[in-house]
């Protein structure tokens, strides 16, 4: 039997390509009748200085060595009660 130590990265910003999603409340009348709204999006584009890189022109980005870039670390001990595994934030 084998503990993995490792887990589903979360994202908490849009990624290119998602589908996007608006909740809008319409009345009855709007929504037999038809209407007429503005709504404001966000709209991810690649900027001019680093081309959606996030990094600045002439170097690479670097992947994190504690987290490898999931933005967490998760740490292991085996107890008598079993194994307890503890994420914690990476610095």
């Amino acid at each position: 039997m084998g503990g993995g130590g490792g887990g589903a990265r979360s994202r908490n910003r849009p990624q290119q390509g998602e589908d996007e999603r608006y909740d809008l409340s319409l009345s009855f009348q709007e929504a037999v009748f038809g209407c007429e709204k503005e709504l404001e999006t966000v709209r991810l584009e690649a900027c001019d200085t680093c081309t959606g890189s996030g990094v600045k022109s002439g170097t690479r980005p670097e992947t994190c060595s504690s987290c490898g870039g999931a933005g967490q670390v998760i740490t292991m001990a085996r107890t008598p009660l079993g194994n307890f595994q503890q994420v914690a934030t990476c610095q």
